[in-house]
């Protein structure tokens, strides 16, 4: 009888601690934050919350490409439009950031060729088009993002370490003059075994923990929709959009799905 008394003591002090390991296991699962949406991402260094106007957002760069239609990153005064709009979709540990107005996927490039010392960490993303992204083998699209000690996001790649420093850790950083426009400037150059690239206002990746930050705004979910009306001979005639938040797009399965502003009597016969 004491032996049996025993056993049910070990088995139930068993039975308590695994009740525990589940519970605390559980609690960690639930405090695992998913930063998953659609949002316009800016500069959070000098950031407004009540003032878009002034904030600097993240767009392409009109004039530097890593590759052909691949253009590199940098921060302008925008406002909130499509071209700053971007869709953050949870991967397993990681992140895809999708540049909404034309699906292309922020993708990590090595350093530019012949670069050295501090020049290394310039123009270390651009924006790259995946018909298919399980082509992305390397894992060049995936990013960490965590919680910036003094508030916003820190965005880094999974693979992404600072060799001039030895440091594992490095982050996107963005633009610290927060030059306005869309093409990099000659505020800043890098020297490259073809010369002196300009990357004034381009995003590389820096060490700097709290001044890497970014701000991730909501967009709101007002279903705008774009639609294109057709000639005969298959042309747009007309394009029309609801609204400036062209993330979604209808079908027009009936004639009153037709916008009434660019509704046509005659669209409605049938022949």
């Amino acid at each position: 009888m004491k032996q049996n008394v025993q056993t049910y003591r070990h088995l139930r002090s068993l039975l308590l601690l695994l009740m525990m390991v589940v519970g605390v296991s559980k609690m960690y699962a639930q405090e695992t934050p998913d930063y998953s949406g659609t949002y316009f991402i800016a500069n959070g260094n000098s950031y407004s919350s009540t003032n878009a106007a002034n904030n600097f957002y993240l767009v392409p760069a009109t004039n530097a490409n890593y590759a052909t239609d691949q253009p590199h990153l940098t921060t302008t005064k925008s406002g909130q439009v499509l071209n700053c709009c971007w869709q953050i979709v949870k991967n397993g540990d990681y992140y895809r950031i999708i540049h909404v107005a034309d699906g292309k996927y922020l993708t990590a490039n090595p350093a530019m060729d012949g670069t050295s010392g501090n020049d290394v960490g310039r123009l270390r993303v651009h924006l790259q088009e995946f018909a298919d992204i399980a082509a992305d083998t390397d894992g060049n699209t995936l990013f960490n993002i965590v919680l910036n000690s003094k508030g916003g996001y820190n965005i880094r790649h999974k693979d992404m370490s600072d060799i001039v420093n030895k440091s594992a850790t490095t982050y996107l950083d963005p633009a610290g003059g927060n030059v306005d426009g869309t093409n990099l400037t000659s505020g800043r150059t890098a020297s490259t075994s073809n010369g002196k690239v300009n990357v004034g206002g381009g995003i590389g990746y820096w060490t700097d923990e709290a001044a890497a930050r970014w701000q991730f705004e909501a967009v709101p979910q007002n279903n705008t929709y774009t639609y294109n009306i057709v000639d005969r001979q298959g042309n747009i005639a007309i394009k029309y959009t609801t609204g400036a938040d062209q993330r979604a797009a209808k079908a027009l399965s009936s004639y009153t799905d037709i916008p009434e502003a660019i509704r046509s009597p005659y669209l409605n016969e049938r022949r």
